[in-house]
């Protein structure tokens, strides 16, 4: 049989900066990436795993206001159950999560994890919070692996972001 796939653009980085750090008045580009000793560790204290082809490196947007740092959103990609979820996650100066936005993904089923509906739902999360499908997230019927792979991912994002800005 043939197995229809949806592969969906949302948003331009451009767009999707605007949106989740709209009080930025410019925005730096880093690059950054964890040693395998930090992998490690946030692997084990946050529950999650790396993966290879998308967890090399970091593109983080450094977003100012007025001089002060307003923001911080990181791309990321999970795998999804018919492929990637590209999103974007932006957190406050503290490490709380101040906004989710997909970019792009190629799902059948999973397609309602770009809803805000259920992104609205990591908004204020931070390192303290268990951001875990069924605990304190509520996943989506029917695209259980997308929700469960959104979790993670944003779970080992809030440990990553604590690992290299708070520090």
């Amino acid at each position: 049989g043939c197995v229809e796939v949806f592969a969906e653009a949302f948003y331009t980085v451009e767009e999707a900066l605007k949106a989740i750090l709209p009080e930025a008045q410019d925005v730096k580009e880093e690059t950054k990436a964890l040693s395998e000793e930090q992998k490690k560790a946030i692997s084990s204290k946050a529950n999650v795993e790396f993966n290879t082809e998308f967890d090399n490196e970091y593109r983080i947007y450094v977003g100012q206001a007025n001089g002060q740092t307003a923001g911080y959103a990181f791309e990321d990609t999970v795998k999804g159950k018919w492929g990637p979820i590209h999103y974007m996650l932006a957190f406050d100066a503290d490490g709380r999560i101040k906004d989710a936005i997909v970019l792009g993904l190629k799902e059948r089923r999973g397609r309602p994890v770009k809803e805000r509906k259920f992104l609205d739902q990591y908004i204020g999360k931070s390192i303290s919070d268990p951001i875990k499908l069924n605990k304190d997230i509520k996943g989506i019927s029917g695209a259980t692996i997308s929700s469960r792979q959104m979790s993670s991912g944003i779970r080992k994002l809030v440990y990553v972001f604590n690992e290299l800005y708070k520090k």
